[in-house]
This record gives C-alpha cells, sequence and structure tokens, in this order.
C-alpha cells in the first residue's frame, strides 16, 4: 500500500511538472496539506470508494484552490461525476480546468473528456465540435503528451464524420421505406402499420444522435397521431418528454 501511495504521488508531481501550472511559490505547509488530502482521495479511489474520494478532491478544492495539485484534483472529481453519470457537473469541473489551466495536457484531457461525454450523450455534433477544438488548439504543441491526445481526438473526429454519414444513410432508407409502405398499404394492414410504427421510433432516435431534437420529436408526434392507440404509446410520450427538456 505504502508503495501505490508513494507511486500516486509521484505520477501526479511527474504530471505537473509537465504542464507546470503553478503560478505562485506555495509555501511547505499549505503544499503538505493539499498533497495529503489529495493522497487521501486517491487511496480511496483505489479502493472503489468514489464518492469518499470525491469528497476528497472536494475538500482539497475549497481549502486550498491554488494549490499545484488542485488541477489533478479536478479532473478526478469531474472523472468521478462523469462515471455516476452527472453530466453538467463532470462537464463544470472540466470546464474549470480548461478557464484556468488552458495550455496544458490536464487542459486538453479534460476537452476530450467532454467530447466523450457529449458522444456517450448522442449528441455528435457537440462531440465532432469539441474534437476539432482540440485539434485546433494543441495541434502545434510541443508536449508530447498533449500531441498524444490530439491524436485521440482526430481518430474520434473521423470516427463521428463516418458515424454521421451513416445516420444520413439510415436515415434516408428508413424515410424511403414509410413512403414505400405508405404508397401501398391498405387499411387493414396491420404488419404494415407495425413496421410504421417501429420506425418512427428508429428514425425518432437518429433524428436525435444528430442533435435535431425538433425532428426526432415531430417523427414521435406523427406516430402518436396516426396510431393514438398501439403498445408503444407511453414509450412515445416519454421519449417527447425526455426530447423536450
Amino acid at each position: 500500500m505504502k508503495f501505490k501511495r508513494h507511486y500516486v504521488i509521484i505520477t501526479a508531481l511527474v504530471m505537473l511538472i509537465a504542464f507546470a501550472c503553478n503560478s505562485f511559490a506555495e509555501t511547505s505547509e499549505y503544499t503538505n496539506e493539499a498533497y495529503k488530502l489529495f493522497e487521501e482521495g486517491e487511496n480511496l479511489l483505489q479502493d472503489n470508494n468514489k464518492e469518499d474520494a470525491l469528497l476528497k478532491y472536494q475538500e482539497l478544492l475549497a481549502t486550498y484552490p491554488n494549490s499545484s495539485i488542485a488541477p489533478i484534483a479536478l479532473i478526478r472529481a469531474g472523472n468521478i461525476y462523469n462515471f455516476n453519470k452527472d453530466y453538467n457537473k463532470a462537464i463544470e469541473s472540466y470546464n474549470k480546468i480548461i478557464d484556468i489551466y488552458p495550455d496544458t495536457v490536464v487542459a486538453a484531457q479534460a476537452m476530450l473528456n467532454i467530447g466523450s461525454i457529449y458522444n456517450k450523450s448522442n449528441d455528435l455534433i457537440k462531440a465532432k465540435s469539441t474534437y476539432e477544438n482540440i485539434i485546433e488548439k494543441y495541434a502545434n504543441s510541443t508536449d508530447t503528451s498533449i500531441l498524444a491526445i490530439v491524436a485521440q481526438a482526430e481518430k474520434r473526429s473521423d470516427n463521428m464524420l463516418k458515424l454521421q454519414e451513416t445516420i444520413e444513410n439510415h436515415i434516408n432508407r428508413r424515410e424511403s421505406l414509410i413512403n414505400s409502405i405508405k404508397a401501398h398499404k391498405t387499411n387493414s394492414d396491420t404488419q404494415s402499420d407495425a413496421i410504421l410504427i417501429e420506425n418512427y421510433i428508429i428514425l425518432s432516435d437518429l433524428y436525435a444522435m444528430k442533435n435535431d431534437k425538433k425532428q426526432a420529436i415531430e417523427y414521435l408526434k406523427q406516430g402518436l397521431e396516426e396510431y393514438p392507440i398501439n403498445k408503444h404509446k407511453e414509450e412515445y410520450e416519454k421519449r417527447i418528454k425526455r426530447l423536450q427538456r
């Protein structure tokens, strides 16, 4: 355990030296107390006690906001929020790093994490925009750690582009299918009705992934209007409320 604690602190020190974000001379007592809290948080995190670890990082940030270890505590807190799917607080923590320590490896990592959150939330436009911002901001960096993050952002941006193209193709196929079914179906064609009901949900999801909430809602409303009594009615209504938030 002693080795683990020393390894964590040494790792953090290496990162801090790499991006040199400390702008003033800290007193020995100030530094020691801040690192003590950080070490306690790291040990709790290693034991998978995320909630108590978060409290330690928060205490550090509240008591020693100008400590050289503060940006690491911020990204740790953001990662815990991210793990807990509290994405708003995670992004808030990451943005603090970007604002206070803009030209550091931790800021680049925070931006990459924000892009991942947008990706997980199916907000592909914001995800791709975030990755492109990383490339634009850090492409000329001489820090190899930052350039490694830029390479990840480039790969993810390319994947976003391919995914967007795939989504467009799916939308075109689904919309063509709906138009074809409507042109040929009869009033008693229950099989075609089931296909239409399912495809309205699928199209809504696809448009939501494009961050086109208006069109996503329209397809759900169209499904409810055409089929007010169906087994998916409750699911339609839940999705509409979620998209309207």
